[in-house]
């Protein structure tokens, strides 16, 4: 997937409002970064394809990484199907992990393997950040202004 990093310039001036925030500052930049994620988590969730919703209901956002001012967060899933989704899968060969054939309800006879053709991909997670991503970076600046001004007038 894809990744948006941004770096904060300013100087002195901005350094020293970090500062004023104190021990809160590494929460407060966790906060405005989720605050854009949840715009990708969003847009993300309505362009799931839907068959039972579970896909669509598994994207959420994680913090990967948190220290100092360095904090990763990510929008994702941890649906075993989701890669598929995105990408699309290639043809593959099925085979029977401990039988010597597969069967299934309806067919005429037991195989010993199939020729999947692949599924073709529908992604939602990529188109979501390419449509979205100034809304995303705008966000997190809103948020960082709020939080800055609101830490400096501590």
């Amino acid at each position: 997937m894809g990744s948006i990093t941004f770096k904060i310039l300013g100087g002195e001036s901005l350094i020293k409002k970090f500062d004023s925030i104190g021990a809160e500052m590494t929460h407060k930049i966790e906060t405005a970064i989720k605050s854009g994620a949840l715009i990708l988590q969003n847009e993300a969730k309505k362009k799931t394809p839907y068959r039972t919703g579970t896909l669509r209901r598994s994207i959420h956002i994680e913090t990967l990484k948190k220290s100092g001012s360095d904090v990763e967060v990510a929008v994702g899933t941890d649906v075993s199907y989701a890669k598929s989704v995105e990408f699309g899968s290639g043809p593959r060969i099925i085979r029977p992990k401990t039988k010597k054939a597969l069967f299934w309800p309806g067919a005429a006879h037991p195989v010993r393997l199939v020729h999947h053709p692949g599924t073709k991909a529908h992604p939602y997670l990529r188109p979501a950040l390419d449509d979205n991503k100034e809304k995303i970076l705008q966000e997190i600046r809103t948020c960082m202004r709020i939080l800055l001004q609101k830490g400096a007038k501590r």
